[in-house]
């Protein structure tokens, strides 16, 4: 399976320790690229085995409610096309 390309953000149920308590929850919050996977690396978030190496990423304006699962999960057509929307509306910002 290629796994390389971009990736929707989802934030947790619940906020983490540490938030302001502003933070979207149960939402799709963004989009990263992911652009490789190692098996090694010097950076102090890794924690092994696997570690996704991100590039740019893009913030929505606004949080699109959708429903999350542990680990890595395919969005639903609903969810995957609000969220595309909401991709479309800031890349449409940029070009003008």
């Amino acid at each position: 399976m290629q796994l390389i390309g971009w990736m929707l953000i989802h934030s947790p149920a619940k906020s983490l320790a540490g938030t302001t308590g502003d933070m979207a929850t149960s939402a799709i919050i963004g989009a990263v690229k992911l652009i490789d996977c190692v098996c090694a690396s010097d950076s102090p978030w890794f924690s092994g085995p696997h570690g996704l190496v991100l590039g740019a990423r893009l913030v929505l304006p606004r949080p699109v409610p959708a429903r999350g699962r542990p680990r890595l999960f395919r969005s639903s057509p609903e969810e995957l096309e609000r969220a595309c929307a909401a991709l479309r509306t800031i890349a449409e910002a940029r070009a003008n």
